[in-house]
């Protein structure tokens, strides 16, 4: 995989970790997790990937309870 895109995952991982220490998770929004990853808004495919990683938390989540 290309550096950039592994760079743009971490970012959108840890920003997605950083919005949950501040908020309840059925408060996060993708741009909540753009602008805390500091990303670009533009891409299209930035927020296909943070929907992806969102909806899998979500999934990992629900099946540990």
């Amino acid at each position: 995989m290309d550096i950039r895109k592994i760079n743009t995952l971490n970012r959108i991982k840890e920003g997605f970790i950083t919005v949950l220490d501040t908020k309840k998770l059925s408060e996060c929004t993708t741009n909540d997790i753009v602008d805390s990853a500091e990303i670009s808004k533009k891409l299209s495919t930035t927020i296909t990937k943070i929907n992806k990683i969102f909806s899998m938390k979500l999934k990992m989540i629900y099946w540990e309870v």
